[in-house]
């Protein structure tokens, strides 16, 4: 254990009172060695962390760029979005539609032709709600003293599948005068033209004293129908067009439409050159950011000076992709036209930084049109039955895949260049802390020894001055007689 500062006061020796602290000092020089060197394994092991977290945060937006759809954004507009709003996906291509909504679609309900005269009436005997959805059949058993409420809850669970989107709802309406109950369709429209709900007539659901219901519909002692399901009219260009849902998406490919009232409007398709163009834009960015880190970290004196080669040499292969042009899919899978590298759409690397810049001009004029072209540099992968050939041919994937690739290597927690020089600063840091454990216990003895050495010689000293002073008395006393 360190012993604190050690002061003995007035040494008879005549010697500097902080003198083991002093000597300690000097002694200290190599454990000093070793704490800095400490702390540059430290500064080491968090540069290459970071290092690693921006490799990371680029390789996930490679990923992310490997989707087609994040090259092909769309503008939608309705002249008249009252009457409807629309939205366009990747699949989508730009153009003008005219649209003419002439019925929406409607929900199915039933509702009971009498009522009751609260929600909490009791059946007075079992019995059930028998009906058919979309053609399937189903069955509600009730029991006696069942209330309202219970009925329409009952209704309420039965199971049409894992479609949440689908099936029947059961409420309970009050008129003013009496509670009844009401059926209606989850899903809008009709079941290719046919009544989605069709009750049985069989159906008994028995309230006594007050009054008994069947499936019967039209009738007094059954249900009335008080909205027919239909389906959407519309015409688009002037072809009609059917739709069980007033969400349309089958009309105008990619496009979704959803209906709100009847009457016409223009809809515009359009590339959305500008999110096209964030979407590259940041993908630049988080490359110039692992160049500006490099960059900084492998200057001299910074925490990654002595890994400049390794660090740098990321860089040289990320440019290396960078710079190779994704082939085409079709053999002999040859450079694809027109854009094939970066370097086409006007995005070229700072000789100087290293760093990627854009050329507005030339990537706008590229972005006005070729959506597909940019998309196919960095997406193009052939599919799995093509894949041997395109290999063999020497075919090179989009960018967005082979950088995820070389990031992915250089990243991986085990067998990785990052890895391994993470697991050699941890040894390093251990090895240290066990020559730091050992460099201390050598000074605690010591320091130990030191405090002890100079104890006695302040004690032998202050014994012979005490001899010194008496022999002098005696002296002086011999020499008065």
């Amino acid at each position: 254990m360190a012993i604190g500062n050690v002061q003995f006061g007035g040494l008879a020796s005549g010697l500097p009172s902080d003198i083991v602290d002093q000597l300690m000092n000097a002694e200290k020089v190599r454990l000093t060695g070793m704490q800095n060197q400490r702390t540059g394994y430290q500064r080491e092991q968090s540069a290459i962390s970071t290092l690693k977290g921006k490799l990371l945060s680029m390789k996930s937006a490679m990923t992310a760029m490997q989707d087609t759809a994040s090259f092909r954004p769309h503008t939608a507009a309705s002249s008249d979005t009252d009457k409807m709003t629309v939205t366009a996906s990747s699949e989508a291509r730009s153009g003008f539609h005219s649209v003419n909504v002439t019925s929406l679609a409607t929900y199915q309900s039933y509702v009971s032709h009498a009522g009751v005269s609260s929600q909490t009436a009791q059946l007075a005997s079992d019995g059930q709600l028998s009906f058919s959805y979309n053609g399937t059949s189903y069955g509600v058993a009730l029991a006696a003293g069942d209330t309202l409420s219970d009925v329409a809850q009952k209704i309420n669970a039965v199971n049409y599948g894992n479609d949440r989107s689908k099936g029947v709802v059961a409420s309970v309406m009050n008129d003013g005068s009496s509670y009844r109950l009401v059926l209606t369709t989850r899903d809008s429209g009709t079941n290719n033209g046919a009544s989605r709900i069709v009750l049985d007539a069989s159906s008994s659901i028995d309230f006594g004293a007050e009054g008994s219901w069947d499936g019967s519909t039209g009738g007094t002692t059954g249900f009335d129908e008080t909205v027919a399901g239909t389906d959407a009219a519309l015409t688009v260009d002037g072809i009609a067009v059917t739709s069980g849902s007033n969400t349309v998406n089958s009309a105008i490919p990619g496009v979704t439409l959803s209906l709100k009232q009847l009457g016409s409007a223009n809809i515009t398709i359009g590339n959305d050159a500008a999110s096209l163009k964030s979407t590259v834009q940041n993908f630049i960015k988080s490359y110039n950011d692992v160049v500006d880190y490099v960059n900084t970290e492998t200057q001299k004196g910074n925490s990654l000076a002595q890994d400049a080669s390794m660090v740098r040499g990321i860089i040289t292969q990320l440019r290396r992709e960078i710079n190779t042009p994704t082939s085409d899919l079709q053999p002999p899978y040859g450079q694809q036209t027109p854009f094939a590298t970066l370097s086409q759409l006007g995005i070229r690397t700072d000789k100087d930084t290293g760093r990627l810049a854009i050329n507005d001009s030339v990537f706008d004029a590229a972005a006005a049109t070729r959506f597909d072209d940019i998309a196919n540099l960095f997406t193009n992968k052939p599919e799995s039955i093509d894949a041997a050939a395109f290999s063999s041919a020497g075919g090179k994937r989009g960018l967005a895949y082979r950088l995820s690739d070389v990031m992915g290597n250089f990243t991986a927690s085990s067998g990785s260049v990052l890895s391994g020089k993470t697991s050699s600063i941890d040894s390093g840091l251990r090895s240290i802390d066990d020559r730091i454990a050992r460099e201390q216990t050598r000074l605690d003895k010591v320091k130990d020894n030191l405090t002890k050495k100079f104890a006695n010689l302040e004690k032998l000293m202050s014994s012979m001055n005490n001899s010194t002073s008496s022999l002098t008395s005696a002296i002086s006393s011999l020499s008065n007689k």
